[in-house]
């Protein structure tokens, strides 16, 4: 993997694969794969969507959580 620093926003790292790391992705997939059929294998379309959509808001919940506590930080 390679990194370097963005250009236009110091805080981001961009990150590209090396030869090697392409050579994973094969691999990599393949155990996503299998992931994905032991946890969610055995759900409906609508399950899966419904997981999605918790999920979502579950995030939100927590970054509104964080980005509250970060500016009551701030104000103190």
């Amino acid at each position: 993997m390679r990194r370097a620093k963005s250009p236009e926003d110091g805080r981001v790292s961009l990150v590209w694969l090396t030869e090697a790391g392409h050579a994973l992705e094969p691999q990599v997939n393949d155990i996503w794969g299998r992931i994905e059929r032991i946890t969610v294998g055995s759900l409906t379309e609508e399950e899966r969507r419904q997981l999605v959509d918790l999920s979502r808001r579950l995030v939100a919940s927590i970054d509104n959580a964080t980005e509250s506590s970060h500016s009551n930080h701030e104000e103190e």
